[in-house]
């Protein structure tokens, strides 16, 4: 909690793709009412993985489509007793469990953006990058982190450093501008 924790939207018009709900209810709250300062309408969750500072503020979202990978979407269920009445954590209750699962890749539009969501195992087995391929923009959640990226799964160091390493999602000779 101290390194913070990134949510990003994506917005067109009145839609928008969120990708993480924030740490608690409140930050949902937040990032709703300010999607809804925007006169966005049509809200869509991707969760890039199912720990608790990622998905914990959902309920905030209402009755939206909440896309996560189907391993992400396995964590949650397994786990929801446990986060939703929590001792180490402030209890996420209730824990939002997603309407859409994916594995592997997965396409979705936002006006005429093409938005690709592509499942890793890097961090932790569930991970789900966001690619916006036309304006080489990546959204990674915990996949990449500076300085450091954390390692909350050791026992599958090597196949992350595998999909790190051998995966190549933009060209290698593109340069990041703003």
């Amino acid at each position: 909690m101290s390194l913070g924790v990134a949510s990003f939207a994506l917005v067109e018009g009145d839609q928008a793709l969120v990708y993480d709900t924030g740490t608690t209810l409140a930050r949902g709250q937040a990032i709703r009412a300010h999607l809804e300062s925007l006169a966005v309408r049509h809200l869509r969750i991707i969760l890039s993985h199912w720990h608790k500072d990622h998905v914990a503020g959902t309920a905030a979202f209402g009755e939206v489509e909440v896309i996560a990978n189907a391993r992400s979407a396995a964590h949650l269920a397994q786990r929801r007793a446990e986060i939703e009445a929590s001792a180490k954590w402030p209890p996420i209750n209730p824990l939002v469990q997603p309407t859409t699962t994916c594995s592997g890749r997965m396409t979705l539009t936002l006006g005429a953006r093409q938005v690709k969501l592509i499942e890793m195992n890097i961090q932790s087995d569930d991970a789900t990058i966001l690619r916006v391929a036309a304006e080489r923009l990546l959204l990674a959640g915990d996949t990449l982190e500076d300085p450091l990226t954390y390692v909350a799964e050791p026992e599958h160091l090597a196949t992350h450093l595998g999909h790190a390493s051998g995966t190549r999602i933009w060209p290698t000779s593109a340069v990041w501008r703003r």
